[in-house]
C-alpha cells in the first residue's frame, strides 16, 4: 500500500470518528433538552398551583379583613352603650 492510502484511511477513520462523537454529543444534547422540557412543565404546573393558593390565601386575608372590621364595629358600638351607662 502507498503512504497516500494509508494517509486517506487514516483521515477516514478520523473523520468517522469525528461523526461518532458529534452523534453521541448530538443525543446527549436530545436527553438533557427532553429532561429540561419535563422539568419546565412540572415547574410550570407547579407554579400554577401556587398562584391557585396565592388567589384563595388573598381572598382568606380578605375574608379575615372584613370580620376584624365587623367584629371593631361592634365592639365600638358596645362601648358606646357602656359609656352611655356609665354617665348615667
Amino acid at each position: 500500500m502507498s503512504e497516500q492510502n494509508v494517509t486517506s484511511r487514516e483521515r477516514f477513520s478520523h473523520l468517522e470518528d469525528k461523526i461518532y462523537r458529534v452523534s453521541e454529543f448530538f443525543k446527549q444534547v436530545l436527553e438533557q433538552n427532553h429532561q429540561l422540557k419535563e422539568e419546565i412543565e412540572a415547574l410550570t404546573n407547579r407554579f400554577h398551583e401556587l398562584e391557585e393558593r396565592c388567589a384563595r390565601l388573598e381572598k382568606m386575608v380578605g375574608t379575615v379583613r372584613e370580620e376584624k372590621d365587623l367584629i371593631a364595629e361592634k365592639i365600638r358600638s358596645i362601648l358606646t352603650v357602656l359609656d352611655a351607662l356609665e354617665k348615667r
